[in-house]
């Protein structure tokens, strides 16, 4: 099945392809052709899950995993009854993330949680080691061109390879810049 038409008739829907184009303009093509494989993706920041539901119906022979603190003060009963692994954490805690988490693990970890650059540095530092090689980051919704332009000069401070994906062009939102990281070794 077509990615885009996969998305267009799953419910619910995500934010990733309702005020923001990322299905459409990034993950429609890096994911097209990996429907059938083994992924294992982790996405920080649940919400109310739509987006782990999506990515665990996509993904048949995935396995998903999501981590969010929880403050916003939402509830996660969607997830009830999914094979989605959730961690009720803060994923930017260096402890969580060095104990309760595999290293050379992961195909993908999408950053759709805190949108602080700070949390941003630190979700580099702190997930590209439980990559698998050949292994992506993705940072959604960087707030702004300055935060955008700080990050790719961390990025090119730590010599990673990575892409800059400006899509504000689309549907005009300032924060529709994405960030992807492949782990090399």
């Amino acid at each position: 099945m077509e990615w885009k038409k996969f998305f267009k008739d799953f419910e619910p829907k995500s934010d990733k392809n309702t005020s923001h184009c990322y299905i459409d303009k990034y993950y429609s093509e890096e994911f097209s052709d990996k429907k059938e494989l083994p992924i294992k993706l982790m996405e920080i920041g649940i919400r109310q899950g739509y987006s782990h539901l999506l990515w665990d119906d996509y993904f048949i022979n995935g396995e998903i995993w999501g981590v969010d603190n929880g403050e916003s003060g939402f509830t996660w009963e969607i997830l009830d009854g999914t094979k989605i692994r959730i961690f009720k954490e803060d994923a930017y805690s260096k402890d969580f993330v060095l104990n309760k988490l595999p290293k050379d693990y992961f195909d993908y970890i999408i950053d759709d949680g805190s949108h602080h650059p700070t949390h941003k540095k630190l979700f580099i530092d702190l997930y590209y080691p439980l990559l698998k090689e050949g292994g992506k980051l993705i940072i959604e919704d960087v707030q702004g061109v300055g935060y955008f332009d700080e990050l790719i000069n961390y990025c090119r401070s730590k010599n990673l390879k990575f892409k800059s994906i400006d899509l504000i062009h689309i549907n005009g939102r300032l924060d529709d810049l994405l960030i992807e990281i492949t782990k090399i070794w």
